[in-house]
């Protein structure tokens, strides 16, 4: 068996070894042949040097050019992915008899005057919009860019949607008029037979082959279209900040939404005016050009109605110094405004103040906001007053808007909470920099409930969930909202009174209010039994007042409105106010009221 073992390990050694001295031939008959082949094309490419200009291999069809062109023969492929060929060249009889006739029908070229600054004919301006232009007409150039899309609205309701009827667009009774539009300029018609045959073909029956070459050919200078001026036009809005640095002017008509009639900003000129999110800019911006799709700012001449040079000075305001609120704004206005009058008493609003305003379902929060801005507006013309409404009804917002001296802005309930939130920020970011340029601004919200909420739906998931679905963070941005609110020492301030819902049967409403009461230093609650009853206003006054309300009140005022409080302290709230109409209609204003008060109250 041992010498069997042995036999067979000869044997596998022997093939072994045959196999590896067949693997050596072949690799060098593979490297002869690859040397053979190198000094081939160096013998090649020696001759070729030596004998550069090569007659045409038929010499009865001679090259009739100069150009290089690419033989046939292999060569080492070139950067552009092509074979390098050899070069031909015609004979020295062929190229004089050729010479004579060079450039005979080339056309001259243009003079370097005739052309613009930059090499090519720049497109005309567009065409100004005709009153009693047709509407098809307009149509066709917005599409070619000879023309805004907002030039459509120009044109009359009824012929505009008519035109996107006989476009194939089915046009709805509501639809916006800048919609339609919109949809217009998008839309391309299907087209079949004749018509199909002249967009494949072009209208006059040529192929496009055909007009393509004709095309090619070069122009005279005479059809050069003259560089005509940019029109420009004056705009203005709301600055909204991008996060890749550029930005976008939006108006307070459409609630600060996003729209194609928009005006697009640079991040350069943002950058060298130093403007911010929430500016409120006027300018010069040029209509779009084709390609482009916004208009697009090109001189900055006012910052919130300033010159934008201030901005150089302007302190962040969240460098800007705090203090508690020292100057009051009064809320009296009419005898019988007994809800201003009562509000003046137990809960007075100073300028920097951040009031909460807790209110259960159906309790008149909405009329009191209402109340409130129409008596700051009229005892304190020197500030401005702006109206922020998250997920309201929008009846509500229309009695708002002919109601309130001031801008309402708005983002009603069948907006997604993402438009809650987007307009939220913007509106704050608006009164932050009218705070840091000196102005008093007064921001009415209703309801930082409903802006809790918008911010819970759009907070990604932490991990952390609080009771009724709160996420645990999704309250950071709401406070800071809230927060925001302050006395600037020797400069402006910001008021934020918002309303609080409370007793609605939903448990994230609930710890909502729990995480913002406290914050504020003012609370107005107003009572369900009240409301239940009829009795308006329904203010709880016991529960309601104003901290350091002494640096708001005079000392006399003060030891009186301190008098008046142990006077209702421990009556039943429907009592209180009953008491308190009654008295107050005795009297036209709070000062006589006040005066008129003995020793034990009312």
């Amino acid at each position: 068996m041992a010498a069997k073992k042995k036999t067979a390990k000869k044997k596998t050694a022997k093939k072994a070894a045959a196999k590896k001295s067949a693997t050596k031939k072949k690799s060098a008959t593979a490297k002869k042949k690859t040397t053979a082949t190198r000094k081939k094309k160096a013998t090649t490419t020696k001759k070729a040097a030596a004998d550069p200009v090569v007659e045409s291999a038929v010499d009865d069809e001679p090259i009739e050019s100069e150009e290089t062109v690419e033989a046939e023969a292999p060569g080492r492929p070139t950067a552009g992915g092509l074979r390098r060929g050899r070069r031909r060249r015609l004979p020295a009889a062929r190229r004089a008899e050729l010479g004579e006739g060079l450039g005979a029908d080339i056309p001259p070229l243009p003079d370097e005057a005739d052309l613009p600054a930059f090499g090519r004919p720049s497109a005309p301006p567009p065409a100004p919009v005709r009153g009693d232009e047709d509407p098809r007409q307009l149509l066709a150039r917005v599409r070619r860019g000879e023309a805004h899309v907002s030039d459509l609205g120009r044109v009359p309701e009824d012929a505009l949607r008519q035109l996107a009827r006989d476009e194939g667009l089915a046009v709805g009774d509501g639809e916006r008029v800048t919609d339609i539009a919109v949809r217009l300029v998008t839309h391309q018609p299907a087209r079949s037979g004749r018509e199909g045959r002249e967009a494949r073909d072009g209208r006059d029956g040529r192929p496009r082959r055909e007009r393509r070459e004709r095309s090619s050919t070069p122009r005279e200078p005479a059809e050069r279209e003259p560089a005509g001026e940019i029109e420009t036009v004056r705009v203005e809005g709301l600055l909204e900040m991008h996060p890749d640095g550029y930005g976008f002017l939006r108006r307070s008509e459409r609630g600060y939404s996003q729209h194609p009639e928009d005006v697009y900003v640079a991040a350069a000129l943002l950058r060298r005016v130093g403007l911010q999110p929430g500016h409120y800019v006027v300018g010069e911006a040029h209509r779009p050009r084709p390609g482009q799709a916004y208009l697009a700012l090109q001189t900055v001449e006012e910052v919130n109605h300033q010159d934008p040079a201030v901005l150089a000075d302007v302190v962040p305001f969240k460098d800007l110094t705090v203090v508690y609120p020292d100057t009051r704004l009064p809320l009296e206005v009419e005898p019988t405004g007994f809800e201003m009058r009562i509000m003046d008493l137990f809960c007075p609003v100073g300028r920097g103040q951040r009031g909460l305003i807790v209110a259960p379902p159906r309790s008149g929060k909405t009329v009191l906001l209402t109340k409130l801005a129409d008596a700051i507006a009229s005892n304190s013309p020197d500030v401005d007053i702006v109206v922020l409404l998250v997920d309201e009804r929008p009846e509500e917002v229309t009695n708002m808007r002919r109601s309130v001296r001031g801008e309402v802005i708005a983002s009603t309930f069948d907006k997604p909470a993402a438009n809650h939130v987007r307009v939220a920020e913007l509106v704050m970011e608006k009164v932050k920099r009218m705070v840091e340029l000196g102005r008093h601004v007064v921001l009415l919200l209703d309801s930082i409930t409903r802006l809790g909420r918008a911010y819970n739906n759009m907070t990604g998931g932490s991990g952390r969930i609080l009771t009724g679905g709160l996420d645990a963070n999704a309250l950071t941005k709401p406070k800071r909202f809230f927060s925001s609110a302050r006395n600037v020492e020797d400069g402006g301030s910001l008021t934020i009174i918002a309303s609080a819902l409370v007793d609605t049967g939903s448990k994230l409403d609930q710890v909502i209010f729990e995480e913002f009461k406290g914050t504020g230093n003012m609370e107005c609650v107003l009572s369900r039994d009240l409301s239940n009853a009829r009795i308006w206003p329904a203010i709880d006054v016991p529960a309601s007042g104003t901290r350091n309300e002494d640096l708001l009140l005079h000392p006399d005022e003060m030891a009186q409105t301190v008098r008046l409080r142990r006077a209702v302290t421990g009556l039943p709230a429907e009592e209180v106010m009953r008491a308190l109409i009654v008295k107050l209609r005795e009297f036209p204003t709070n000062r006589e009221f006040l005066m008129a008060l003995g020793d034990g109250g009312m």
